[in-house]
Formats: structure tokens, sequence, C-alpha cells
């Protein structure tokens, strides 16, 4: 099991991506939490995309403290997507009933193109 890693990779059109790499687990969340904090501060961040294509397993502790990263910005107009899911990851999405709270994209320049517009 690869340990964890969140690294904010860019900025396009006001939409900062994260990309996380190795085991998405309750040990990445504190990682989670803190670069999301930095980057939902961001006077300029319209959005967030997280990007999963690098991640080689998850737990539900660590796709719950996302769920929570959404309703805690959702009242500061920070807009919060998610591309590249495997199969199991939208299993938790459906679980937890978050497609509601978070857009799930397909391609990064659809992501960005929406989650950009104020």
């Amino acid at each position: 099991m690869t340990s964890g890693r969140i690294d904010n990779t860019k900025n396009v059109a006001g939409v900062s991506v994260l990309k996380i790499t190795g085991a998405f687990t309750k040990d990445t969340i504190p990682d989670l939490q803190k670069i999301c904090h930095e980057v939902g501060r961001g006077q300029d961040t319209k959005g967030v995309l997280l990007d999963f294509q690098g991640v080689s397993e998850i737990d539900t502790s660590a796709f719950a403290c996302v769920v929570n990263f959404v309703k805690a910005h959702a009242t500061h107009g920070v807009n919060i997507g998610l591309i590249n899911l495997k199969a199991q990851e939208k299993v938790l999405a459906e679980i937890l009933k978050v497609n509601s709270a978070i857009r799930i994209f397909d391609k990064e320049s659809e992501a960005i193109a929406m989650l950009s517009k104020d």
C-alpha cells in the first residue's frame, strides 16, 4: 500500500486542481483538510477539482471528509468537482448521497469550464 499524498498541482481559471495519489484513507485526512483549507481560503478560488486518477485505494472516512469539505465551502461559493473516479469511488458517492452536492466529471476540461463559473 502506497501512502496517500495530495498535491495542489495547478490553478486554471480560478479552479485549483488537487491530485490525490496512493492510498486515500483516514491517515490522509489531515493532509486533505490542510490543503483544502488553504485552497478554499484563496480569494480568487472559484472551484476545487479533486483528481482521483492516482488513487490506489479509498475508505469511507476519507470520502466522508470530502463531503464535509464540500458542505463547509458551499456557503462561500466554492464549487467542488471530482474526476477520474473508479467504479468503487462512484459506488461510495452513491452510498453517501454526494451526487447532488459534488459534481462528478469525466474530463478535466469539462470540470474546469463548469467549476470556474461564478
